[in-house]
């Protein structure tokens, strides 16, 4: 099924549910469509529906009223749930979109623009050089769909972008979107041939800061693993895997800990000293994932005894 008819299946779903509400939608982009909310008295559109990671989602930016199209609807059947599944998307070329939509940060005409987003890479501890490193680039396109976003290039044998992240900075919505490619084509990772340990975390920004205190990472974004980063973790045969997800993330981290142990993987947790590895130092993110912090690699033996 095309995005296009996904997005008007999903706005026919809306229709029939609020049939007394005169929706106007406007401004219809690539994986978006934006209209005025049916929940609250709204005069500018900031009710929108969008896919993002294979699932179709709605979200108003006024009210907060927000949720999965498919649990709106009185179909239940498997047949219809799998419309909106990811097998039903056809994947883009990521390095195409990417540079459609995305330019160079240094590229970019001297301006306020220029100057926020800068203070904003500065503000999570990113320098000039870092941008140059991880070729970080920016929307600036007001009709895309990455407007206001950071982007974030990957790449696997190859100097083509094999997929991307783009990462919120000023403007209200999800703080990352991707290109429409399934869940399990995801390679985020920032591997060196120096390192012998690969360290997990949730987010880009915490990637970046753990990959220059010298390890090789990779970026869940989330709490789970798929089973093609578990054949990653595998085909580069790291010897220690190392779970550093957001200190809200403890118990998520004790699961994937158990799954990636179960998968014969030497796994062990740790928390960050601050909200999330994003906000450490370099220097904090070398002294904790070198095993200082004595609790959490107690709590790591534990779960390993549990799977004995």
């Amino acid at each position: 099924m095309e995005i296009d008819d996904i997005l008007k299946k999903a706005r026919d779903i809306f229709n029939s549910k609020y049939p007394g509400h005169a929706f106007k939608w406007t401004n219809p982009r690539r994986n978006r469509i934006f209209g005025l909310c049916p929940e609250h008295y709204d005069t500018a559109p900031s009710f929108n529906i969008y896919i993002e990671n294979g699932q179709v989602f709605y979200h108003c930016f006024g009210c907060g009223f927000s949720g999965k199209i498919e649990e709106l609807s009185d179909e239940t059947s498997e047949a219809y749930i799998s419309s909106f599944s990811e097998e039903n998307l056809n994947d883009e070329d990521s390095d195409f979109v990417f540079k459609k939509n995305f330019k160079i940060i240094n590229s970019l005409e001297d301006s306020h623009v220029k100057d926020v987003v800068k203070a904003f890479l500065k503000k999570r501890g990113l320098t000039n050089d870092d941008v140059i490193k991880y070729n970080i680039h920016f929307c600036v396109e007001g009709k895309s769909p990455y407007f206001m976003y950071l982007g974030f290039p990957f790449y696997k044998d190859s100097s083509k972008i094999d997929f991307f992240c783009a990462r919120k900075t000023l403007l209200a919505g999800p703080k990352y979107l991707f290109p429409i490619v399934k869940k399990t084509k995801k390679t985020c990772f920032y591997f060196d041939d120096n390192c012998e340990d690969v360290v997990l975390v949730e987010g880009v920004m915490d990637a970046i800061k753990v990959h220059k205190a010298g390890f090789n990472v990779m970026i869940l974004f989330g709490k789970v693993i798929s089973k093609y980063q578990l054949e990653v973790l595998k085909e580069y045969q790291f010897k220690k895997v190392k779970v550093f997800l957001d200190q809200d993330a403890i118990y998520g981290g004790e699961s994937l800990v158990k799954i990636l142990i179960r998968n014969g993987f030497n796994a062990n947790l740790f928390v960050p000293t601050k909200k999330d590895p994003g906000d450490m130092s370099e220097e904090d993110i070398l002294k904790t994932l070198k095993g200082k912090n004595r609790v959490l690699n107690k709590i790591s033996g534990l779960l390993k005894r549990g799977q004995k």
